[in-house]
């Protein structure tokens, strides 16, 4: 971020496993109280905190606060909101894969009579019309990343916004591979790569230290036999 302490990394990668319907603890060193209205009250005045930090401009603060506080609301029936204020705090990161991908886990956990759910289909709808399809074929599974935010694996299809981007492509044990693209909305992309493998030697190899001391020395008798002649000149 611009000079926050936040990582936002870290929190992207809990916000992942909150759309895979997984348990999400994006701050797991901070301690819980094991009351649960201790907690519910803790959840209120940290969403009121992250609605601050928004308002301020503090995005990634905001959305800090907010992982916390989809946390400390575990297992009770209104967690389910936090899903559309998490989607627009993505939203105004412009990452609008993951804004999409939290509307509709919004929409999939609220009641049918939701006060927000006309706005977040509406959203849903706008958000979708910025999106660009990018499909990847590469010859190992890849994470991919585009500038410093992982959106997903390779090879397969991934939505991201419209505009000139740089995609990563990594694996361990391979070289990165880079690639600068530029993709238009409600298109697809189709990109292929192959991904070098790094090398298994770890070290100088003995033949190469060998000649290159062999090389030092000649050079050194060389610099010596010079050495003798200028003396003996002066």
């Amino acid at each position: 971020g611009d000079g926050t302490a936040t990582d936002e990394a870290a929190i992207d990668a809990a916000i992942d496993d909150v759309t895979d319907d997984a348990t999400v603890d994006p701050a797991a060193s901070v301690p819980l109280d094991p009351d649960a209205e201790a907690r519910h009250t803790e959840a209120l005045a940290r969403f009121d905190d992250a609605a601050a930090l928004f308002e301020r401009g503090d995005v990634e603060g905001a959305l800090a606060e907010m992982a916390l506080v989809y946390r400390l609301l575990e297992g009770r029936p209104d967690q389910y909101v936090v899903f559309y204020n998490l989607g627009r705090i993505y939203e105004e990161l412009h990452r609008y894969d993951r804004a999409i991908d939290l509307y509709e886990r919004y929409l999939r956990e609220s009641p049918p009579d939701g006060e927000d759910r006309g706005d977040v289909e509406a959203s849903l709808r706008a958000l979708e019309r910025l999106l660009g399809t990018l499909v990847i074929d590469v010859d190992v599974p890849a994470e991919v990343w585009v500038g410093e935010a992982l959106v997903g694996d390779a090879p397969g299809e991934i939505r991201i916004p419209a505009g000139a981007h740089t995609i990563e492509l990594r694996a361990a044990g391979y070289e990165t591979h880079r690639q600068e693209i530029e993709i238009a909305a409600r298109t697809r992309l189709e990109i292929r790569a192959t991904l070098a493998r790094l090398s298994d030697v770890h070290g100088i190899s003995p033949g190469f230290f060998i000649a290159s001391t062999a090389t030092a020395l000649i050079a050194l008798g060389v610099g010596i036999g010079l050495g003798m002649h200028a003396g003996s000149l002066h």
